[in-house]
Parts: structure tokens; C-alpha cells; sequence
């Protein structure tokens, strides 16, 4: 019941109060209230790196494995360079028995950049410098101006890295992954009766495929098999 009431005095508050009521309840020990701010302050909107980062250390102290390493590797994915979300990273995954992987220092730039201006001002920003390096190029094989030439010399490699970190960030985006909520068996078909093909660790990251009636297709090595939608957060 008193969760109840809390939950429901917790609906008509502010994110960031919320945020601010989580932090008073975790120093007075109240983890569940706590989860609850937090849970209710993110409310479906993944995008706060501070809100995931206490959500993480909530679920390590809990040792709940597999919510940490999801709300840590999406605080990561948000804040790639923040030192305070890499180590919990690291604590979260050593507490599902796994080495945090290491992100390529492309992806960790991509990444950077779109979390301050977002995927689709990258992809349109690199578009612009494209087109504005072609255009000056056009210009000065038809003019042979040397102030033009020097401008396609000087814009050319901004729009080369502009066009690289967008086709960077529009593949990292579009590879669908998840976290595993818990350790589960995955089967051969979409059905709790089907042949055991794996078993998928708490915490363990996945490769996401096709849906169906409450069943998720995963990758595991070569093989694919399914397990239940419930048990797995995408990223």
C-alpha cells in the first residue's frame, strides 16, 4: 500500500524532481523508492545520463546484473566520455561475470557528437558539407579561382568526417541490440515447448531480430533462437 501511495504522489511530479527525490531516497537507504523516482523520471524517455547512471548503481547495489548493465550501456551510449558512467559500466558487467567490450574510438566520436546535437543534425550537417564541398569544387574547375580552390581544399575533409561519423552514428543506430534482463534459455521456435538451442546470460548484450506473440529472436555466436520479449531491453 505504501508503494502504492508512492507511486501514485510520484505520477504528478517533474522529471527532474523526481530525479531529486531519488537521490534523497537512496541516502536514506530506500532502494525501491528510489527505483521508483527514477523509474517514473525516465518514464519511457531514455535520454537522461545522469537518471540511467543512478539507476545503474541502484540495480548494482541490488545486484541486479542485467537492469545495470542496461542502464549503464544506455548512459554510456548517451554520454560516451564520462569517466563516473565508464566504471560503473565496468562494475555492472564484472557482476554478470562478463569484460566490458570496448567501444571503437569511431563509434565513441559518432556517438559524442550525437549526443550533443543529435543523429539527425549530424546526417544533415554532413549533407550540407558535402553538397558545399562539391559546389566549390564545381566552382573552381570552371573558374580556377585559387580563393575558391583553396575553400573546396579546406571543406572537403570537414565533409569526409562529417559523412563518416554520420554513416557511423546511422549504423550504430540502426543495429537493433538489447540486454538481457535475466539468464534464460533460448528455443528453436517461439514457444516454451520447443528444443533448447542456448542459454543467454543476465547482462549478456544481443544482437535483436524479428518478434513474435511475446517472443524475442536473438543471435548467439552463429545461431539464432528466441526467448521471451519480457526478458530483454533493447538499447
Amino acid at each position: 500500500m505504501k508503494a502504492l501511495v508512492l507511486l501514485l504522489a510520484l505520477q504528478a511530479t517533474s522529471p527532474d524532481a523526481l530525479f531529486q527525490r531519488s537521490v534523497e531516497l537512496t541516502a536514506e537507504a530506500d532502494t525501491t523508492g528510489a527505483l521508483a523516482a527514477l523509474d517514473q523520471s525516465l518514464a519511457g524517455d531514455l535520454t537522461s545520463p545522469e537518471a540511467l547512471l543512478a539507476l545503474g548503481r541502484l540495480h548494482l547495489a541490488r545486484g541486479e546484473a542485467g537492469p545495470a548493465v542496461f542502464a549503464l550501456e544506455r548512459a554510456d551510449r548517451l554520454s560516451p566520455a564520462d569517466a563516473e558512467i565508464a566504471s560503473a559500466r565496468r562494475e555492472a558487467y564484472a557482476l554478470s561475470g562478463q569484460v566490458a567490450p570496448a567501444v571503437p574510438p569511431p563509434f565513441v566520436a559518432a556517438r559524442t557528437v550525437v549526443s550533443r546535437i543529435g543523429a539527425g543534425a549530424l546526417v544533415g550537417l554532413a549533407l550540407l558539407l558535402y553538397l558545399g564541398a562539391a559546389a566549390l569544387g564545381f566552382g573552381w574547375w570552371r573558374s580556377r579561382s585559387r580563393w575558391v580552390g583553396w575553400g573546396a581544399v579546406a571543406l572537403a575533409p570537414l565533409a569526409l568526417l562529417a559523412v563518416a561519423l554520420a554513416a557511423l552514428a546511422v549504423w550504430d543506430a540502426g543495429t537493433p541490440r538489447g540486454v538481457a534482463l535475466v539468464a534464460v534459455e533460448a528455443r528453436a521456435r517461439p514457444t516454451p515447448e520447443a528444443e533448447e538451442v542456448g542459454r543467454v546470460r543476465e547482462g549478456e548484450v544481443l544482437l535483436l531480430e524479428a518478434t513474435a506473440s511475446g517472443w524475442r529472436q536473438v543471435h548467439l555466436g552463429d545461431a539464432t533462437g528466441w526467448v521471451p520479449a519480457r526478458s530483454t531491453a533493447e538499447l
